[in-house]
């Protein structure tokens, strides 16, 4: 609880010292407690919010929208279709190496992969420079491969206008939620258990 709001409590349970006031001090508090969202349900519906004005304004994919398959290069510069990787409900991040909230979230996949079986249900993308992407991975020890969108084509397709980008897909390619800005682990792991 913050500050303010132990301050207030603590005046209001002095303000009413006496008899049943206490009472309804603390009967009080906990209702102020339980109808304020906490701040967790508050940045998700924030999150949410912004990523609806980011769709909106990118006009490529909504939900329930097929993403389009596009060939991306794997980290032995082998082609390979997006499609071939998606093989059931998948977690696709298209991020940047200097993007803030994509190393924030990079660092949260990294705790999470560990916790899920061989082949998580993800998919790392990013239009990056070669270079940028291995150094990312060597420096949060990353253990998943990450494709590389080497002419920007599927980024500049979708118009991606934020980073992390993330979109779920089921295993025929189409969108069932699409989250700009990064996730943290417990949502994370969430998603790639589901």
């Amino acid at each position: 609880m913050s500050k303010l709001g132990t301050t207030l409590r603590y005046s209001l349970g002095v303000a009413l010292a006496g008899g049943s006031g206490v009472l309804l001090a603390l009967a009080l508090g906990s209702a102020i407690r339980a109808q304020r969202p906490s701040v967790d349900e508050a940045r998700k519906e924030e999150q949410r919010r912004q990523t609806a004005e980011i769709l909106e304004e990118m006009n490529t994919i909504a939900v329930g929208d097929r993403l389009p398959d596009h060939l991306l290069m794997d980290p032995e510069q082998n082609p390979l279709p997006l499609s071939e990787v998606v093989d059931r409900k998948t977690l696709i991040v298209f991020f940047e190496p200097s993007c803030g909230g994509c190393r924030y979230e990079m660092q949260e996949l990294s705790r999470v992969l560990p916790k899920l079986p061989q082949s998580p249900p993800l998919v790392m993308i990013s239009a990056a420079d070669r270079e940028q992407i291995e150094e990312v991975r060597f420096e949060f020890q990353f253990p998943h491969p990450i494709l590389h969108d080497e002419d920007a084509a599927l980024t500049q397709s979708l118009r991606i206008l934020a980073y992390p980008f993330n979109v779920i897909v089921d295993e025929n390619m189409v969108i069932r939620d699409v989250i700009a800005g990064a996730l943290p682990e417990e949502e994370l792991l969430a998603i790639l258990q589901g």
